[in-house]
């Protein structure tokens, strides 16, 4: 959905720059920036909350909208000049929307590195569409100061965390690292608490092609930090997270419908195949499925007698 809207905006973008300026484009960065900038800040796996992180990639579809619906009204009404104060301060526009979006992602994280990160995505965005536009409009004040406030965030939040990182213990140092924000704060915790949820009310195990990508998308998180957090609280990797739950899935149609064949049983599961299904069944029961099914419906019968 994201990617389609992204490329309904950009055509509808550079289409609307070709037409108001006779074929000639004005603005061809800003007009294929806006659509990018709608991907970038798509939510999957952000570290923003799902409410801060829908709102800017909205907030871009609505602008790669208006810009397009301003072209035409003024083209129609023949006030071309009225346009070019706006296409000026329209890269400052974005690039203060872009330097809030980054803002509000670093307070989101509670570790040096991936802020850092943040912080040099945001340096590299301001040098390059300050080369740009500087050609198109030399002199331009906006974008200057701009770029110096932008030096300042990372001088600011590069110093912050070095003073930071000198206040922790040597020991709690070597902890931390190469840890996930998330590891020291509880939010492995809760993001375990949520794939549990997940997992009991939506069943998205019994997907055979089910993948660690999709499941951390349907958790607005990313593979690393849903794969240590399953890590941390059970041992297991996602693989064998998800077939445990297939299993236990299996064992509990089973002794509901007693008659089902154990190659039934693998496919109700979510099972490739029935090697697989053997393979997994084996690990979480030591035993094998047919094993199993046979010592259960032996029990389930002997009950049955006893109740005649």
């Amino acid at each position: 959905m994201i990617p389609l809207m992204s490329l309904a905006c950009a055509f509808c973008m550079v289409l609307s720059d070709a037409f108001f300026n006779a074929g000639m484009f004005d603005s061809p960065v800003a007009d294929m920036m806006v659509p990018a900038m709608i991907l970038i800040f798509c939510p999957a796996g952000s570290s923003l909350s799902r409410k801060k992180a829908v709102f800017f990639p909205l907030l871009m579809a609505v602008i790669a909208v208006a810009v397009p619906v301003v072209r035409i009204v003024l083209m129609m009404k023949n006030m071309h000049d009225h346009i070019l104060p706006f296409t000026k301060i329209f890269p400052v526009l974005l690039a203060l929307i872009m330097l809030a979006f980054l803002g509000v992602g670093v307070i989101s994280e509670t570790d040096g590195q991936p802020a850092v990160k943040q912080s040099n995505l945001a340096v590299f965005f301001f040098l390059l569409i300050g080369a740009v536009y500087y050609k198109l409009y030399p002199g331009i004040t906006l974008l200057a100061v701009l770029f110096v406030l932008s030096l300042m965030f990372f001088a600011h939040l590069y110093t912050g965390k070095a003073r930071s990182s000198e206040n922790v213990l040597p020991g709690k140092r070597r902890m931390a690292a190469g840890r996930p924000a998330g590891a020291r704060t509880g939010n492995f915790s809760l993001l375990y608490s949520r794939l549990q949820t997940l997992f009991e009310e939506k069943k998205p195990y019994l997907d055979e092609n089910i993948t660690v990508g999709e499941v951390a998308k349907m958790l607005y998180t990313n593979k690393a930090y849903l794969s240590r957090a399953i890590n941390d609280h059970t041992g297991k990797n996602f693989c064998q997270y998800v077939n445990h739950y297939r299993i236990m899935h299996s064992m509990q149609i089973f002794r509901q419908n007693p008659g089902l064949r154990v190659t039934e049983l693998a496919e109700a599961s979510g099972f490739h195949t029935i090697v697989s299904f053997n393979m997994a069944f084996r690990l979480v029961t030591n035993e094998s499925p047919g094993e199993w099914c046979k010592r259960i419906r032996h029990e389930l019968e002997t009950k049955t007698d006893m109740v005649h």
